[in-house]
């Protein structure tokens, strides 16, 4: 809400980041971002998003960033009757912009009453990085490489920002699986001078992200396409696995799941879990490429 679009990649960044917490929960299934931000700026009818998307509650809120505070807010509807059911206002100094993040996601699992195992409270602890900085240009970086548009430009700019964010905490894995993507859209694409030497960069790119930080879901799902790409199936299938142990709500990491079924020849169970990633992400039409594929090779 600060009227600048060039702060709208910080408050789509908080947003994913609770969606990706909540999403780590195995009580709760969670709508991924993509469908998710269809309702961005909008004015929305809660009870309709709720039916659109298949979901009892709906999390809606807004951030303002201003100098180095922040104020967000946030409230949590019942979507069957429009009741609220929470709401907080969070005014903070930058810094604590992570604690902000933690809080809500925390308020939200005690008004739903959902009961945490050890391991996923242990999951939502939080890790990463505490520089805020280097948090800033992940998510820079990380927002372009999500967006529809991707192209040389998107490529070079994005990985500008991810290295940023790597000088500023080397040891934030993060970025470093950030860039082991664009390497990999790269060797896809052909956008730098080089891309036949990209895949290899990507695979040592994402090594030392899960070095870093063996519990991001992000790294492991990049890493499951990236080994994709390299024809090694079974890491890929590997991968992909523990990017949903991580994050049982991971739509890209089902429907990564699912293509490698398609790859080693099991198109029944790649159907399986592409319609899965599409009840958690179903304005994403990508996944509807690969389940076409999948039924054509089961010979439906």
């Amino acid at each position: 809400m600060s009227g600048d679009p060039e702060q709208e990649y910080f408050s789509d960044g908080i947003s994913e980041d609770i969606i990706t917490d909540l999403s780590k929960l195995s009580e709760l299934h969670v709508i991924a971002r993509n469908s998710s931000f269809t309702y961005k700026g909008q004015s929305v009818d809660v009870k309709r998003v709720g039916r659109e998307l298949g979901a009892r509650y709906v999390l809606e809120g807004s951030v303002r960033k201003a100098g180095n505070r922040i104020r967000v807010t946030s409230q949590l509807i019942d979507a069957e009757s429009g009741a609220h059911i929470w709401a907080e206002r969070f005014d903070r100094d930058l810094t604590d912009i992570f604690a902000v993040q933690d809080e809500i996601t925390q308020e939200i699992i005690a008004a739903l009453k959902i009961k945490l195992s050890k391991a996923e409270r242990a999951l939502i602890a939080g890790s990463g990085t505490k520089n805020v900085d280097a948090h800033d240009f992940f998510l820079r970086g990380r927002e372009l490489l999500l967006a529809n548009k991707r192209d040389r430009e998107t490529f070079e700019r994005s990985t500008v920002y991810l290295r940023k964010a790597i000088e500023l905490d080397p040891n934030y894995g993060g970025p470093y699986a950030g860039l082991g993507m664009a390497y990999m859209l790269d060797y896809q694409n052909h956008w730098s001078e080089t891309p036949e030497k990209s895949l290899d960069e990507a695979v040592r790119l994402i090594n030392e992200s899960i070095a870093r930080d063996d519990q991001d879901p992000f790294a492991h799902y990049v890493a499951s396409v990236i080994y994709l790409w390299k024809r090694d199936y079974e890491r890929s299938a590997g991968e992909a696995e523990t990017a949903l142990t991580l994050n049982p709500n991971y739509a890209l990491a089902l429907n990564a799941r699912g293509f490698v079924y398609i790859y080693t020849g099991e198109p029944a169970r790649a159907i399986t879990s592409i319609e899965q990633a599409i009840r958690l992400d179903p304005v994403q039409p990508l996944y509807r490429h690969f389940l076409g594929t999948a039924h054509l090779l089961a010979g439906n």
